[in-house]
């Protein structure tokens, strides 16, 4: 069992002093505790000096007072020099252990004791035996430019894990996975799709799309799911509402008021509506009626609608 000793003790000097000048003849590890002690905001900057040579900073952080930084598993030979400066004299403590088992980190804590600042070793890896908690911050998995994930493990060994990755965005924002307010407490699962799939049902307020002529601009529901409620607005029953890019398993609703209009598919010509294709077919759809198209395949729309007082009909094929 490796024996742990303390090597060194002290305040830190306002200018590079040494800290600890190791002396044993093997190679160990060390781990030293800084902590402000002082009222002031203090910059604790450490230098390492290898067996004589030139001194090379290894560290620098800001520190406001009460809080402390933790240097784990340093590698030191003989006639290594560790220093330290920082602000004001006689503000920073530290004590220098001798751990010749532990793993090199360097972690910062906060007044209140919660960890404020990880930078891990050469694996890139933290390991937390316990709670890790954040007090009033972001945790980020990677950087702009660098990708990361947060990966989960289940209890049992070697049955996968769960992880959450990003891809590119369309532009440089974010996107937020939110809880919301729920009655009671909620243990959400997500079933197995047999394939990889889409989960979202959709977008969960109606969409409102206005007729066009061509059925472009605001004539064109946009791809948003797997449900979709479109409020459609017309002003001529020869203008043309375009359905979505086709993808099975899509519902489209859409609910129109006292004018009609045209409906087709996104390419007429291949995707047919009730078995109907060709260049320009579209099929009528009338006042006041709510129709549903659920697709079936890539290059089919199936549908049916309500009228006036809800008598149910098949939408005719697209022509």
């Amino acid at each position: 069992m490796a024996t742990y000793n303390t090597l060194a003790d002290g305040q830190v000097a306002a200018s590079a002093t040494a800290i600890l000048t190791y002396s044993g003849d093997a190679p160990t590890r060390v781990s030293a505790v800084f902590t402000n002690v002082g009222g002031l905001s203090e910059t604790l900057v450490l230098t390492f000096k290898r067996q004589g040579g030139t001194a090379r900073r290894i560290f620098r952080r800001a520190m406001v007072a009460n809080e402390q930084l933790v240097i784990a598993g340093l590698p030191m030979s003989k006639d290594d020099v560790l220093l330290a400066a920082t602000s004001n004299a006689s503000s920073v403590d530290y004590v220098v252990n001798d751990t010749p088992d532990a793993n090199f980190s360097i972690t910062g804590y906060d007044a209140t004791g919660a960890i404020a600042q990880v930078t891990s070793g050469t694996s890139g890896n933290l390991t937390v035996g316990g709670d890790l908690v954040v007090s009033g911050g972001d945790i980020d998995a990677g950087a702009s430019g660098a990708a990361g994930s947060v990966d989960i493990f289940p209890s049992t060994a070697s049955k996968g894990k769960l992880s959450f990755t990003c891809t590119d965005q369309t532009g440089d924002t974010t996107v937020t996975v939110n809880a919301a307010a729920m009655a009671a407490a909620r243990s959400i699962s997500l079933p197995d799709p047999l394939a990889a799939a889409d989960i979202l049902l959709g977008k969960q307020a109606a969409v409102a799309r206005t007729a066009t002529a061509d059925g472009l601009t605001t004539g064109t529901i946009a791809d948003g799911g797997r449900l979709q409620h479109v409020t459609v607005t017309s002003a001529n029953a020869d203008h043309i509402i375009v359905l979505p890019t086709p993808t099975p398993g899509t519902i489209v609703v859409l609910h129109n008021g006292a004018t009609g209009y045209e409906l087709r598919s996104s390419d007429p010509a291949t995707i047919a509506i009730n078995g109907g294709t060709g260049a320009g077919a579209e099929s009528a759809i009338a006042a006041d009626s709510t129709a549903v198209m659920i697709c079936v395949s890539a290059t089919a729309w199936k549908g049916f609608f309500l009228d006036a007082d809800s008598d149910l009909a098949k939408v005719e094929a697209a022509a």
